[in-house]
């Protein structure tokens, strides 16, 4: 998982399928990342699917991401994806970008330093 950060923001880059695995590596880095009061994306541009288990773990990242004054965006989900996170009603509790255009000129410059 390869990870770019933008001053105060940190985005990375996932591909595949989010196995169980696949998400505890993601926890290790957002829990780094919340202790740093860093905000974090997720560039999902390479993600196939999502399972029940990569929902909660958004809903949680988000929670606790906001407690600890950060922000959680999901970038360029495909169609699939999206579909399952409208589902469940997360586009509501997270900030979700489909274009990677529109997401780096409105997310990425409030956060460089």
């Amino acid at each position: 998982m390869q990870a770019k950060k933008f001053g105060k923001l940190v985005l990375y880059n996932l591909e595949g399928d989010l196995s169980v695995k696949t998400l505890l590596d993601i926890k290790d880095k957002v829990n780094e990342a919340r202790q740093q009061k860093l905000s974090v994306a997720l560039d999902m541009r390479g993600v196939e699917s999502l399972n029940s288990n990569a929902v909660g773990f958004f809903s949680n990242v988000q929670k606790k991401l906001q407690l600890a004054g950060g922000q959680f965006y999901l970038v360029c989900p495909n169609e699939d994806v999206f579909e399952v996170i409208s589902l469940v009603g997360l586009d509501d509790q997270i900030t979700i970008y489909q274009d990677w255009e529109e997401f780096e000129a409105e997310v990425i410059p409030k956060y460089q330093e």
